[in-house]
């Protein structure tokens, strides 16, 4: 830790101009190293894949989402600090309420013993391959919500490769989520002490009111196209070079 943090040190002193990638971010910088408050500037993450989907298949792949059940989906790798205890009760919750519910888990290098028919592990899938991108890409237009309910997080990518193809989020406020998930346009803010059965009854909710739901769904692939697209994002990279 001693050697990480002189090697960070070292380098902001460096460097002529730092990016961090949310407010959050930016404001813990700033407090940090308040000698070099000048140098940092928020710019944007977009996903680590690198095919783009077109709106007319995102639109396609949202009329195929089904409207007699819920598909659920959540990228994680760290299973405590994701939430996946909680994300798994709220599947539960769910199918408990009579509605089919089914969650697919991605990420997860070590698989947890999971006795339940609703649930699909695919465990770790690299997505710096092609075919592994394909993977993660395919699963993730065929569900209605992308669930992460971490305890911290600086950032949140999976939150934005969700919305890249057309699926919302549904999510803990903390860290620098705030910056990425607007509420209605591309996902839902809980606070991290919300009740469980409140989050599942927003799910139902929403994915079972078709017009709602498309909506939601489009509008998150908006707002990655808008603020996420690496277009967006190397075009303010250059003006903030630049400036």
């Amino acid at each position: 830790k001693r050697d990480i943090k002189n090697l960070e040190r070292k380098t902001i002193t460096k460097c002529s101009k730092v990016f961090l990638s949310s407010e959050w971010a930016l404001k813990k910088a700033k407090k940090k190293y308040k000698n070099f408050y000048k140098k940092f500037y928020h710019l944007n993450l977009g996903p680590s894949f690198r095919k783009n989907i077109p709106i007319k298949h995102i639109k396609n792949s949202i009329k195929k989402r089904p409207i007699n059940k819920i598909n659920l989906i959540t990228l994680s790798v760290d299973w405590k600090r994701k939430g996946l205890n909680e994300i798994l009760k709220i599947n539960k919750i769910i199918n408990r309420k009579g509605i089919k519910c089914y969650l697919t888990i991605i990420g997860l290098k070590q698989k947890n013993y999971l006795d339940d028919k609703n649930v699909n592990f695919l465990g770790f899938i690299n997505k710096n391959h092609p075919k592994g991108e394909k993977i993660i890409s395919d699963n993730l237009i065929k569900n209605h919500f992308h669930l992460l309910l971490s305890k911290s997080e600086a950032y949140g990518l999976a939150l934005v490769e969700a919305n890249s193809r057309g699926v919302p989020n549904v999510t803990f406020n903390v860290g620098g989520i705030s910056q990425i998930i607007k509420n209605d346009i591309n996902g839902k803010i809980f606070n991290k002490n919300e009740c469980l059965n409140k989050i599942a009854d927003y799910i139902i909710k929403t994915s079972l009111n078709r017009k709602r739901y498309d909506k939601l769904a489009l509008s998150s692939y908006r707002e990655y196209n808008y603020n996420y697209s690496y277009d967006r994002i190397i075009n303010k990279f250059i003006k903030l070079i630049n400036n």
